[in-house]
């Protein structure tokens, strides 16, 4: 619950940097993303790399509305999945079965934050948001909210392109735990650290 306040508290803050003065439309930068990258599920990697090794690969896209004051704004959609092998858990371990099971995870996020311009082209992010994270199992689809801390850069390609590179923590808590692999060692938490670079699309 702290960690929630604290992502909400930052964007509160955040969101006072705007002068209320500035509301033109002129003053928003509007884009388009699509991201390619790699998922570990990190906040339960005993039970995640037991079963699918490590690493899954995400893809996915969003909408950014940037106001000139740094303030930025954003919905992203992005699936994450893997294939495994299930394993049989004992009181003592667990045994692979060689029957292949799979996983996918879509979260559907809202992100804010603050960019920095350092020059024409370099602008660093931060920020944090929430979600609501669809995942599944084989064909057992479940739905918890979540929440996430973020940070990349910007790198200008002319006026309109630019490429990216982000770093994000999400966290999914209670989402698994309650059988199998996941509750023989204790893990609820499906979130962990993606790592994806970007391609966006700036309107001017």
């Amino acid at each position: 619950m702290r960690k929630i306040l604290c992502v909400f508290g930052f964007v509160l803050l955040m969101s006072c940097t705007i002068p209320a003065e500035n509301t033109a439309m002129d003053s928003f930068l509007f884009s388009v993303e699509g991201r390619f990258g790699f998922f570990d599920m990190t906040n339960s990697s005993k039970s995640f790399h037991a079963v699918y090794g490590t690493g899954a690969i995400k893809l996915g896209g969003g909408f950014k509305v940037l106001h000139r004051s740094g303030f930025f704004g954003r919905f992203d959609l992005e699936a994450s999945w893997k294939s495994g092998e299930k394993v049989y858990v004992t009181d003592t371990g667990f045994t692979k079965t060689g029957v292949e099971t799979n996983i996918s995870i879509i979260p559907l996020t809202f992100s804010a934050g603050m960019q920095f311009l350092l020059d024409n082209r370099l602008s660093p992010y931060a920020g944090g948001g929430i979600g609501a994270y669809s995942w599944s199992e084989e064909d057992d689809r479940k739905s918890n909210f979540g929440y996430h801390i973020l940070g990349g850069v910007d790198y200008a390609l002319n006026d309109n392109f630019y490429i990216n590179g982000e770093f994000r923590w999400s966290f999914v808590p209670n989402a698994i735990g309650e059988l199998g692999v996941s509750a023989f060692y204790d893990e609820t938490d499906i979130g962990g650290i993606s790592i994806v670079g970007g391609l966006g699309y700036r309107f001017k």
